[in-house]
Formats: structure tokens, sequence, C-alpha cells
């Protein structure tokens, strides 16, 4: 299966896939839809809140072996929707190291912790545990 990107307005992510998947039920099996969150703490006036942010906002991911025409005009319609990328005509799925990069965050789950860093010597950032470790520079 590839891994297909849809480019929609930026923070109406959880809605969009609410939606879609609504249209979609009865093809769950052929695609699936989601988008990497990250998990923050933020402090706001003087209080510490837990908050699931997207890892990539204003993108939803379909896995999925093709685009098909009833996915295609599904998705187009839905409000919110941009485009899919590459664009409109030319539907390419992830390679390369844009699909390490995504194998590697959905590797942790839909919902990915916190990693914890600290700066070197030489004042760079060295990640020794969590998602971001080995993604360095």
């Amino acid at each position: 299966m590839g891994y297909f990107v849809l480019q929609i307005k930026t923070g109406r992510e959880e809605i969009f896939l609410k939606q879609v998947r609504q249209w979609l039920l009865f093809r769950e099996k052929q695609q699936r839809f989601f988008f990497p969150q990250r998990e923050l703490i933020i402090r706001r006036r003087g209080k510490l809140a837990r908050q699931l942010r997207p890892l990539f906002p204003g993108y939803i991911f379909v896995e999925a072996e093709k685009i098909d025409p009833e996915l295609y005009n599904i998705a187009r319609f839905m409000p919110d929707f941009f485009r899919f990328l590459r664009d409109n005509h030319h539907i390419t799925p992830l390679c390369d190291r844009d699909l390490a990069l995504i194998r590697h965050f959905v590797s942790f789950g839909e919902v990915v912790g916190r990693s914890q860093v600290f700066f070197d010597d030489n004042d760079r950032i060295v990640v020794t545990n969590g998602p971001l470790k080995g993604l360095e520079g």
C-alpha cells in the first residue's frame, strides 16, 4: 500500500476526517485516513494543559493501493479540501525520504509522544529518547 496526501484547511483535520469517514464507511477496508498528532504540554495563565496538535498541520494521509475515481470524487467535494499532492491531475504516493519519515512517525501510533533532548558541547541538539531519535539535523 502507498501513502497519499491531501491538503486541507489547517485546523480542520479532525472535522475533515470525521466527514470523509462517514462518506466512505462502505470502503473502510480499501483505504485508511489519518493524520499524526503530537502531544504537547502548554502553559496558559500559569496552568499546564495537555493538548494534541497535528504533526503536519493541513495534511491528511491516505493509506491505499491507489486513489481511484470514487475516492477522488468524494474527497474532492468535501468541505475544506484543497488538493491532492502532487496535484489533482498527477496524484502520486509518497516515496523515498518522505515515505520513510511518515512510516517512522506512524510506527509510534497516531499520537506521537514527546522526545527527550539536550544541547551538546557544540550547541547542537541531541535526541536521547522518543520519536525524534535518529532525526537530528
